[in-house]
């Protein structure tokens, strides 16, 4: 089970948006139907969430500009492997008794080593599975996951790097479905962290229309979750305007 976990660690940072999402749904499985290991994999997913969910504010700085330049210049591609050519570094294979099972990048298991939005972002899925009743650590309480709001409303501002706003994208993308896990009287209390970064999405010239978009319809899940009402409530007549 140990090297499981430490595998789907590494997936946490895989090169595909797609397998960091269901290698945090298995991780899940794993605390969820882990019996009398349950408690011990629930500690190992939050130690895990704590060290990567803000690695994002480690990304060097990058306008988009200097994105494109070299994500266009064939001399930077040439010669590298296929596997992470535009993303992180390839990294040399460790055993899995060399690896550190709460975080690592640099001994991944795996050849790819993430980006840190990368690594910010496999936490974002892990996030939204511990949110789940039978599986977050502190069980019925949402005091575990209050600790984290703060640290993901901060990646939902995040602009010193070009990838910022795919990273915004699996943000608005996630908040719904966790905050739907935690409850209506959760979202109540917290929605006014999530709202300035969503409400600037629409108005901001400079997002991209599918951040634009993806804020849009976390907006509307958030309202339909909470009651189009007292949704409205919450908001000043600024953000009215802009909603």
């Amino acid at each position: 089970e140990e090297e499981v976990v430490g595998l789907c660690f590494a997936r946490l940072e895989d090169e595909s948006w797609s397998i960091r999402e269901e290698a945090a749904w298995v991780l899940a499985a794993l605390a969820r139907f882990g019996g009398e290991k349950k408690e011990m994999v629930q500690n190992q997913l939050a130690a895990r969430l704590m060290t990567t969910l803000g690695a994002a504010h480690a990304q060097p700085v990058q306008t988009k500009e200097e994105h494109l330049k070299r994500y266009n210049d064939p001399q930077v591609h040439t010669g590298r492997p296929i596997l992470g050519c535009c993303g992180g570094e390839v990294a040399q294979p460790v055993s899995a008794a060399a690896r550190d099972l709460t975080h690592t990048r640099s001994s991944s298991p795996c050849h790819y080593d993430a980006q840190p939005w990368e690594v910010s972002e496999g936490a974002l899925y892990l996030f939204r599975e511990l949110c789940a009743e039978d599986v977050r650590p502190d069980g019925k309480d949402g005091g575990f996951a209050e600790a984290y709001l703060p640290t993901l409303a901060e990646l939902g501002r995040l602009q010193h790097f070009a990838d910022a706003d795919r990273l915004r994208q699996s943000l608005w993308r996630v908040l719904p479905e966790a905050m739907k896990k935690l409850g209506k009287s959760f979202l109540k209390r917290h929605l006014e962290l999530f709202t300035p970064a969503l409400l600037g999405a629409l108005a901001s010239p400079f997002v991209s229309p599918l951040t634009r978009h993806e804020a849009v319809v976390c907006l509307e899940r958030l309202s339909r979750q909470m009651g189009p009402s007292i949704f409205l409530g919450r908001l000043s007549e600024e953000e009215r305007g802009l909603y």
